[in-house]
């Protein structure tokens, strides 16, 4: 009996994961890249990641950017909150936040922002979400967190904020 090849298994195999068996790096890479692009928003355009992990917020913050966002980071919720205050012309659209840091939580920091922003897109990440209770509308992703799964939530909230926005849009006309 010989071995099918790697072509073989892809055209006879009805699942995704067996679909890409035999396909090398490069080709993956191209699948997995085109996948990414498909789920990009084009209603979030600039995001604030405030996380206490600096690995978390430059690798996160380099990917972003690669996708076309406009990505501010910090690593302490003060200053994220003084970030807020600041952008008097509503430019971020959407903040994703850690739950455990230093001095302010993640939900204490998004329930400040709130009082000041309260049309803004909140994510939060945690690689222990347990310790914190979230409101239930509230979007979470453990990390550590595949890009794709990433871009998917921030498409799901885009599409979220354009159904919103666009009967808003009506009313005004």
């Amino acid at each position: 009996m010989n071995p099918k090849s790697p072509s073989e298994i892809q055209r006879k195999s009805p699942s995704r994961t067996r679909e890409l068996i035999g396909v090398n790096t490069g080709e993956l890479n191209k699948i997995l890249e085109e996948e990414i692009t498909n789920q990009m928003s084009t209603r979030i355009k600039t995001i604030l990641i405030v996380d206490d992990d600096d690995l978390v917020l430059s690798v996160t913050k380099k990917i972003l950017e690669k996708y076309n966002y406009d990505v501010t980071t910090t690593l302490f919720p003060e200053k994220a909150l003084e970030i807020i205050k600041n952008d008097t012309d509503k430019k971020i659209d959407l903040v994703i936040s850690d739950i455990m840091m230093p001095k302010i939580c993640g939900p204490e920091l998004i329930s400040a922002i709130r009082k000041i922003r309260s049309d803004i897109s909140v994510l939060f990440i945690s690689g222990h979400p347990g310790d914190q209770k979230l409101d239930q509308n509230d979007l979470f992703l453990r990390k550590p967190f595949a890009l794709l799964d990433l871009t998917k939530i921030i498409a799901k909230i885009s599409r979220e904020k354009t159904e919103t926005e666009i009967p808003n849009e009506r009313l005004k006309a």
